[in-house]
């Protein structure tokens, strides 16, 4: 199954992709080192890895036994694999469009963006780190810019996903703990559908005054945008109107995560910061089942998750933990079912699945394959 974001394994525009089958047990079959930059993680599509090098240029390897099938020697990072184009930001300040199978440059045009990015309507959607605060349409073919989006004054992007019509980006105070709102874009113009603050949400902090959450990571299913406002809220609104339809929490999680969240197939799930596991109808917020996870490992396993990454199969729930072990749950009941520490791993960053395999990134800036035994 292709995948082309390493951040659980999503599509260009960050919507859950499915069927993943993923079953452990599972053995790691290579690693390899790459740039470890937080803006340069790997891709996966079409039997090939995409990764940023140590030495700043690009490579593909084969999935298989991760042999390297074609380099790019221009630095830059990795932004956006979409259509069979890499989407590669030269450290020239140029956009170059490679072609995933050779990887050989399409097209090279003058871009001065380097933010995050995807595509929606054959619009490329690119933030800059100008302060957070720049967001540009280009057309696709040609990257000419369509136009501009600024953030409102006092804020910084802190999100950006978005469904086949609108373009959701987040946008927090630059000011911690003063709130933020979520904005729905027409990816046709850049102009604004709708906006709706999420600054009446508390931000639970002992012993300080109040303080309001602001908007975290997002995902769109169907009309429903889920978004997460840390550290103690899911709230879902609608795509079409910014209505919000429900705020969800729960007094068996001590504090919501950006990275413990996935979308997958019709349910949503969210792993807590001190172990717990909730599993929410996307469409009404209702929670259908949840647990604490940590009192069934072993002892030896029982250590700080933090803020732990999830993937989602159809059958487990696979949890990174920051000693570096992969675990598995049963995802219908929460029930430890295995785990792995490889020799090398350490803090689990990020996870992916494609044809049968679990790929993830560590802070140690190694890039991971487990896979069953005969893959």
């Amino acid at each position: 199954m292709p995948s082309n974001y390493l951040v659980t394994g999503e599509t260009s525009a960050r919507r859950a992709v499915a069927p993943c089958y993923l079953e452990p047990p599972l053995r790691e079959t290579w690693f390899i080192q790459y740039s470890g930059m937080f803006s340069d993680l790997p891709r996966i599509q079409d039997g090939l890895v995409f990764v940023g090098q140590s030495n700043g240029t690009l490579a593909a390897y084969d999935e298989v036994d991760h042999h390297i099938v074609w380099e790019y020697k221009r630095k830059g990072v990795l932004k956006l694999v979409h259509e069979g184009n890499l989407y590669y930001i030269g450290y020239d300040k140029r956009l170059h469009l490679i072609d995933s199978r050779s990887g050989q440059a399409r097209e090279v045009y003058p871009f001065n963006r380097n933010g995050d990015m995807l595509v929606v309507q054959r619009k490329l959607v690119c933030t800059s780190y100008e302060g957070s605060t720049l967001m540009t349409g280009f057309d696709i073919s040609t990257a000419k810019k369509v136009w501009n989006y600024r953030s409102a004054s006092g804020t910084s992007f802190s999100m950006l996903c978005a469904n086949e019509e609108h373009i959701i980006v987040g946008q927090a105070s630059v000011t911690f703990g003063e709130g933020g709102h979520v904005v729905a874009l027409n990816p046709e113009n850049g102009d604004v559908v709708w906006e709706h603050s999420v600054s009446d949400l508390p931000l639970y902090m002992p012993g300080k005054e109040a303080r309001r959450g602001a908007p975290g990571s997002a995902r769109v299913h169907n009309d429903i945008v889920v978004v997460v406002v840390p550290k103690d809220f899911v709230v879902g609104l609608s795509v079409e109107s910014g209505e919000r339809l429900w705020t969800w929490t729960s007094d068996l999680s001590s504090a919501v995560s950006d990275a413990g969240n996935y979308l997958y197939r019709d349910r949503y799930y969210q792993l807590g910061a001190n172990g717990s596991y909730h599993v929410i109808d996307p469409l009404s917020g209702k929670t259908i089942f949840e647990t604490m996870l940590k009192p069934g490992l072993p002892k030896k396993q029982q250590t700080a998750w933090g803020w732990s990454p999830i993937l989602v199969s159809e059958t487990h729930l696979f949890v990174g933990s920051n000693d570096g072990h992969v675990l598995a749950f049963d995802r219908e009941t929460g029930e430890y079912v295995w785990s792995i520490l490889p020799k090398r791993g350490s803090a689990v960053r990020q996870f992916a699945s494609a044809n049968e395999r679990l790929y993830y990134a560590d802070l140690g800036g190694r890039l991971h394959c487990l896979a069953p035994k005969g893959k």
